[in-house]
């Protein structure tokens, strides 16, 4: 299991170190570029740069030369889309639904996905066939992901969507996703195929976690389930 060590850090360090590693969980060049030209976006507009060590400036000049800054304008639905997952499985398992494993979850974000926009008004497409692509590619930081959807859906129903500083806690996304993390490691997947952690997980360390538990789940997410044919042993 890999870590990621907060210990200490201040509001700037967190920010940075969090989203690249989301942003990049398995590539740490790209991870490091995109860390430097966050800290140093930062630190700017905190009036700060002064505090940039060499390292980063290092990692910055490589940044400039990878396009760091544009990962964070590159739209992959597969990001969310594994922390969906994740919450739909603790929802699922939190209700004592039967046989509650990835395959259950990945029909049901892509049915939930179907027919939304992204913020640019375009379809999002994210097919059940593609979910286990995405949890591949993301399932070491899908409890970060979440974590970032639960802020998000906090703001949209406090109204303070726009105010991006007020949800964007990185401090509280990382309490709220350590409690995910501590919660889907105590899951089982169906038909004996073990437990749901992995050791490419990304633990974290340094921040205690926030009380969190999963919605119920809606009566339109249970007429879903009820549809819901399996495609693998999972």
């Amino acid at each position: 299991m890999r870590y990621l060590d907060l210990t200490g850090l201040d509001r700037c360090a967190v920010f940075a170190s969090v989203f690249s590693v989301m942003f990049h969980p398995e590539d740490p060049y790209r991870r490091n570029a995109l860390k430097a030209w966050l800290e140093v976006n930062v630190n700017f507009c905190q009036g700060t740069l002064e505090e940039i060590s060499p390292e980063t400036l290092r990692f910055l000049i490589e940044a400039g030369d990878r396009g760091a800054g544009s990962d964070l304008r590159k739209k992959d639905p597969g990001r969310p889309a594994a922390g969906h997952a994740l919450i739909a499985l603790l929802t699922m398992k939190a209700a004592h639904i039967k046989d509650a494993g990835l395959d259950k979850a990945f029909y049901l974000v892509s049915e939930i996905y179907r027919g939304e926009k992204d913020y640019d008004g375009k379809p999002l497409r994210v097919r059940r066939e593609s979910m286990r692509k995405h949890w591949r590619s993301y399932s070491s930081v899908a409890h970060l992901w979440a974590a970032y959807l639960v802020l998000l859906a906090e703001a949209k129903e406090g109204g303070y969507l726009k105010d991006v500083w007020r949800w964007l806690d990185c401090e509280r996304l990382v309490a709220v996703a350590k409690t995910i993390q501590d919660q889907a490691e105590q899951c089982s997947l169906p038909r004996r195929q073990g437990p749901l952690r992995r050791d490419s997980a990304i633990r974290i360390v340094g921040i205690a976690g926030e009380p969190w538990r999963p919605d119920e789940l809606s009566l339109n997410q249970r007429q879903l389930l009820s549809e819901f044919t399996s495609r693998s042993n999972q």
